[in-house]
């Protein structure tokens, strides 16, 4: 939070994902494992510090992305490499590319574990770049729906507070929905430009 280069909105969601994989003493289990029934798989588990001896790198995909659309792809192949770019094998061709796109991959067998899926037994690779199942992600993703078909009616620009849009989504689905994923579902919708998070209780529909 405190880098200057960096805006608060980009280091908001990191911060809150410490706050939520925290070990709490008292509930003798983290907050996320509370909603979601197991651990998050943290970022920083899912890669090597060191580029310059792994095989395989996941690329991060500048151009915009859809709603929970990975940051990052791969595993990929690596061929060569320099000081300054990695060349990677990528749907069977080689491509060139900047060292400071990549983030290291675990080898094989741990990339396999670390995404494998809990609650099914199979390997999801969707773990790697959202920390969340099969299961919870399709959570995510209707409870994004349901909040797309909720502001709709409303009149652009249009501002509500959370706890109300939080009571609406619950009367309206049949999702049982807590304040922490609604602040989730609102970052993909912020992302999509249909809402702008204007402070901690107050959104603006877009």
């Amino acid at each position: 939070m405190c880098h200057a280069p960096q805006k608060w909105t980009e280091s908001l969601p990191w911060v809150l994902l410490g706050v939520r994989s925290s070990f709490k003493e008292d509930l003798n289990a983290s907050s996320a494992e509370l909603l979601y029934g197991e651990p998050l798989r943290l970022p920083g588990e899912f890669f090597d510090p060191d580029l310059a001896s792994t095989d395989h790198v996941f690329l991060r995909e500048d151009a915009v992305r859809a709603s929970l659309q990975p940051a990052y792809t791969g595993p990929h192949k690596v061929m060569s490499r320099s000081d300054k770019s990695f060349t990677l094998l990528i749907n069977g061709k080689e491509v060139t590319v900047s060292i400071d796109r990549l983030k290291p991959a675990l080898h094989r067998e741990a990339l396999k574990q670390s995404a494998t899926d809990p609650a099914s037994g199979r390997i999801d690779v969707g773990i790697l770049t959202t920390g969340l199942g099969a299961a919870a992600r399709r959570r995510r993703a209707d409870l994004v729906a349901a909040l797309r078909e909720l502001i709709k009616p409303y009149s652009k620009p249009h501002t509500i507070t959370h706890a109300k849009l939080l009571q609406d989504v619950n009367a309206a689905s049949q999702l049982m929905v807590s304040r922490e994923q609604l602040d989730e579902a609102l970052r993909d919708l912020q992302d999509e430009g249909k809402v702008t998070v204007v402070s901690h209780t107050h959104i603006r529909l877009c």
